[in-house]
């Protein structure tokens, strides 16, 4: 712990091949990733600010960017504060499409078809971004945790998505968890039930309500089979 009362402010600048990301969330991590000080996100210009709190200030810390759209990716900078009074630092953030994989999925179903569907993708492991920050990778703030790290509504039965390579748990899913109480005998929630990469035949690790673990360090074409699902299978808690 430096003898610092100062605050120390860091700004930075998130960028998607030159282009600004907007609204994308900024972790300030403690030097040896165990702890969460601040968060805070990026502007319309893509520039963000984040200050160390007062009584937080240590020899090195971390930065982890979560970008949630248009494509999935994190990043992460380990900032040196040395010895001396520091008032700001300046760290910028690149990204670039061609650095990412694609995945590319067809959505069938054994029977009817819901409303739409939520997708939601969640990274695992990422290329290049250490084991110990994984566990603050859905973290918001110092309070709250989102469910999952991307969701996005889809109307048809395909989407498609840059993703950073790595592992990810990826699933969908229509739920109503009031559907017992819905006087409709022909409403149905709905889950993934079997995901089939590349034509490979093997099935994917995972649960209907949680996700499967698909690994998008290169290209891949996906198939989704959704399926209703019974009430009673549901956790009341959610997925």
């Amino acid at each position: 712990m430096l003898p610092i009362t100062q605050a120390i402010l860091l700004t930075g600048l998130l960028q998607l091949d030159g282009q600004p990301l907007s609204q994308q969330r900024v972790l300030l991590i403690s030097g040896d990733m165990k702890e969460l000080l601040a968060s805070t996100t990026s502007g319309d210009d893509g520039v963000f600010k984040v200050t160390i709190p007062d009584g937080k200030v240590h020899k090195e810390v971390v930065l982890l960017v979560k970008v949630q759209g248009p494509v999935i990716a994190l990043g992460y900078r380990n900032v040196k504060l040395g010895k001396e009074r520091v008032e700001s630092k300046k760290v910028e953030f690149n990204f670039h499409e061609g650095d990412f994989s694609t995945i590319r999925s067809e959505i069938r179903t054994t029977s009817g078809w819901p409303p739409y569907l939520n997708v939601y993708v969640n990274p695992v492991h990422l290329e290049g971004i250490p084991e110990p920050l994984e566990k603050f990778f859905n973290e918001i703030d110092e309070e709250t945790v989102e469910s999952s790290f991307y969701e996005a509504r889809v109307d048809g039965r395909e989407f498609e998505l840059k993703v950073m390579r790595g592992t990810y748990r990826v699933g969908a899913d229509y739920i109503n968890y009031s559907r017992p109480m819905i006087v409709n005998p022909e409403f149905e929630n709905y889950v993934v039930s079997s995901i089939e990469v590349d034509r490979e035949e093997a099935p994917l690790e995972g649960q209907p309500l949680s996700g499967y673990l698909i690994d998008l360090n290169k290209d891949r074409d996906v198939v989704m089979t959704i399926e209703p699902i019974a009430d009673e299978d549901l956790s009341p808690l959610g997925p």
